[in-house]
């Protein structure tokens, strides 16, 4: 029996639609997300330059468009790779000499922070604000340093350390939904965002204050060893005046000299 004309036409017109049809739309999706993220790009890149000096838009042909530009005398480069991330790369010099990750803290988490092939330890600070919402992930010398600093700040019972303080502000960053911090002996600092609106895209005074602090973390992690200023009043220095050491007296009247004979 014959196969009816009109099925065939159904069957042809069926595969002519999903070999031609089909690519058609895939493609006119990608380019429409490119141009968009394109647009949404140089829009940023607008309002960086009312925050940020030499601020450039780069456009490969493949990949994300980059955004390179200046904070505080240092190289930092901007990518969007999605509509919701923004991962930032700041040149660090002189760059932390031993590695460092901060990153959101998530009800499940498989993997563990790594550094090449070296796995961090986690670094508790005995500070809610941090510890309840935030990881920290260190080399062992590095985690007993900042541990010990940690604990010292909150023995004293003062201000807030600057370490806290930077903290917080990450944590605190306005559309920021997760985000991962990491600091590694010569190479860039790199910050991933995960948005959860898209404030940051409007408010380039909040993305200059995020890049201020990873700064200031930075310096503080490159002389991490040392040991923190005290606290000075009024007047005084907060460099310690080393104490000289006990010398011979020249004044005092040398001993006696012991004869042969014990006289």
């Amino acid at each position: 029996m014959p196969v009816p004309a009109w099925i065939e036409t159904f069957l042809l017109v069926g595969v002519l639609f999903v070999v031609v049809a089909v690519p058609v739309k895939i493609l006119w999706e990608a380019t429409r997300r490119t141009r968009e993220r394109r647009q949404r790009a140089a829009q940023l890149a607008d309002r960086l330059r009312e925050h940020f000096s030499e601020v450039r838009l780069h456009r490969p042909w493949l990949g994300e468009d980059e955004i390179h530009f200046t904070h505080e005398g240092f190289d930092v480069t901007l990518r969007i790779p999605r509509p919701n991330r923004i991962d930032v790369a700041m040149e660090a010099h002189p760059s932390t000499p031993a590695a460092l990750v901060v990153r959101t803290r998530r009800a499940l988490r498989l993997l563990p922070a790594m550094h090449g092939m070296q796995m961090l330890e986690r670094v508790t600070t005995g500070d809610p604000l941090i510890d309840d919402e935030l990881e920290l992930y260190a080399n062992p010398v590095l985690a007993g340093f900042l541990r010990d600093r940690f604990m010292d700040a909150l023995a004293a019972a003062g201000d807030p350390p600057a370490w806290t303080e930077s903290l917080v502000v990450l944590k605190r960053a306005p559309g920021v939904k997760r985000f991962v911090l990491r600091f590694a002996p010569d190479r860039a600092i790199t910050l991933n965002l995960k948005l959860r609106t898209e404030d940051l895209w409007y408010r380039a005074t909040e993305l200059e204050g995020i890049l201020h602090h990873v700064r200031r973390m930075n310096d503080l992690l490159v002389h991490y060893d040392r040991p923190p200023s005290r606290v000075t009043g009024p007047g005084e220095s907060s460099e310690r005046t080393p104490r000289p050491r006990p010398g011979p007296d020249r004044n005092a009247t040398p001993p006696p000299r012991k004869t042969p004979d014990g006289a």
